[in-house]
């Protein structure tokens, strides 16, 4: 047995090391003590700690980090600096540890959720919600457009919870301004052009869950420049150029709650498969990997999963069409190849959607089939397209939580008013009905506000754009499983 202390910063502490060679049956550890009193470890662990005035320090990382952490070992444990907690690796997963008291409810998707009955819960009873709404359809009289913005197309929009945020975009000449419009009031308010982004179409926004990030987009040429408006305060910042992505439009982005992803896109002529992602906490840009990234493209679409960044489809070159992606990681910052075996085919100019747990794909140009993709299996299905809208593109499509909406396009030339509502538990469509609609149009833009669809601007018959827009009510109801911690 040997005893050695340690100093440090003026504290002596008694580490207790006690060890026992066996020339024939190998080396036994009795034990290891750390404390300030000389004691030694207790016969039942191999490691005791005591402290009356300092606790255990158990390895500090970001979530990234703690993702990334390879074939972790079941119980491994670490101290997430990202959310505040402890998490345990349990199962094939990680589980954040929180104390729950007994009694406490909590709501999930699935009935029989093996997640919840390894942490202790029981399931109690099935919750039906509803959004309020009684019937399909749409607002009468159409929201206002007294101070909307001037007509446009190929502009963004966002919903930021109360609001449609919509900037940019083109008619003769091209924007860099825009509006919100409150439902509520049904109110359009200016917004503010100081430090706003220059003129552009064809760019990018995501919503963070308090302001607006627009990147990238054209204007007699392209551009790699950004901001970051707050409707709050109605201000706008300016987006760090380093290391930002080259130049593009038609590119993609999406936010995975606390960074923004671009892909792909064009810097003016060819196609782009480079990406960038982006983090306004610190309004830096780290570049994403090319290795096995998909082919550069156009008019392609993505999605976030969680995990994920799915992108899938779009334009090549002239009459090149994609039907085959990639999912990226923004934590290893790696790709995997998505499988093109019963994939639908190829096509571009196509929204896809994300349900929650897979990728709805239907429409674009080139488009005869539609198909659902889960990432976890790696497989696709195909969509009924019985009672389908007419196969279209540069149409817009939302989730509402528990199914798919499209709304307008062009259809073999002709532009559309016309949409559906696809129902992937059931596999079905249900027509929308054009009575008090908009007019047609396409290259508009569509938000789901959780009770109803919002459709604003874009092109109409004989290429007019539009100023106004129309509002949409989907009754959505959805079953929760109650679970009550034991």
């Amino acid at each position: 047995m040997s005893q050695f202390s340690i100093y440090r910063m003026g504290v002596s502490l008694w580490v207790s090391l006690a060890l026992f060679i066996f020339f024939t049956s190998g080396t036994f550890a009795q034990g290891v003590a750390i404390n300030d009193n000389g004691a030694l470890p207790d016969a039942s662990a191999m490691l005791d700690v005591q402290s009356t005035s300092r606790g255990l320090l158990i390895p500090r990382m970001s979530s990234s980090q703690r993702r990334a952490i390879t074939s972790p070992a079941e119980g491994l444990n670490v101290y997430d600096t990202d959310t505040h907690s402890q998490w345990t690796y349990t199962q094939g997963a990680w589980t954040q540890l929180a104390p729950v008291p007994s009694g406490s409810l909590t709501l999930r998707n699935d009935r029989n959720d093996l997640l919840m009955s390894n942490a202790g819960y029981s399931f109690i009873w099935p919750m039906v919600l509803s959004n309020g709404q009684s019937s399909l359809a749409w607002s009468v009289p159409s929201p206002t457009t007294t101070n909307a913005p001037a007509a446009r197309y190929n502009h963004v929009s966002v919903w930021t919870g109360t609001e449609l945020i919509v900037w940019g975009g083109q008619d003769a000449i091209v924007f860099g301004d825009g509006g919100r419009y409150n439902p509520t009031t049904d109110t359009w308010t200016t917004i503010s052009t100081t430090n706003a982004p220059t003129p552009r179409e064809s760019t990018t926004a995501v919503w963070t869950g308090s302001k607006m990030i627009v990147w990238g987009g054209y204007d007699a040429g392209t551009t790699n420049t950004g901001g970051i408006y707050d409707p709050a305060t109605d201000t706008w910042v300016a987006m760090s150029t380093v290391n930002a992505p080259v130049a593009r439009y038609r590119h993609t982005a999406i936010w995975t709650g606390s960074k923004m992803i671009v892909w792909g896109g064009s810097p003016n002529f060819g196609n782009l498969n480079t990406g960038g992602v982006y983090d306004p906490a610190t309004d830096t840009w780290t570049t994403t990997s090319m290795t096995n990234a998909p082919a550069g493209r156009t008019y392609h679409t993505a999605v976030w999963t969680g995990t994920h960044m799915i992108v899938w489809g779009g334009q090549g070159g002239f009459f090149t069409f994609y039907n085959n992606g990639g999912m990226y990681n923004p934590d290893t910052d790696t790709w995997t190849a998505i499988p093109s075996t019963g994939a639908p085919g190829a096509r571009y100019e196509c929204p896809a959607i994300w349900t929650g747990s897979k990728m709805i794909i239907w429409g674009g140009i080139g488009a005869t089939d539609a198909g659902l993709f889960d990432p976890v299996t790696m497989t696709w299905t195909s969509m009924s397209l019985v009672n389908a809208p007419s196969t279209r593109q540069q149409h817009t499509a939302v989730w509402t939580g528990s199914e798919f909406v499209v709304f307008g396009g062009t259809i073999s030339g002709s532009i559309a008013n016309t949409g559906g509502i696809y129902n992937p538990a059931t596999d079905s469509w249900t027509t929308i009905s054009t009575t008090n609609g908009p007019t047609a149009r396409r290259y508009h833009t569509a938000v789901w506000t959780g009770a109803a669809m919002f459709v604003w601007g874009g092109q109409g018959t004989g290429n007019i754009q539009q100023q106004d827009g129309g509002k949409l009510s989907v009754p959505v109801t959805h079953t929760y499983y109650v679970y009550q911690k034991n």
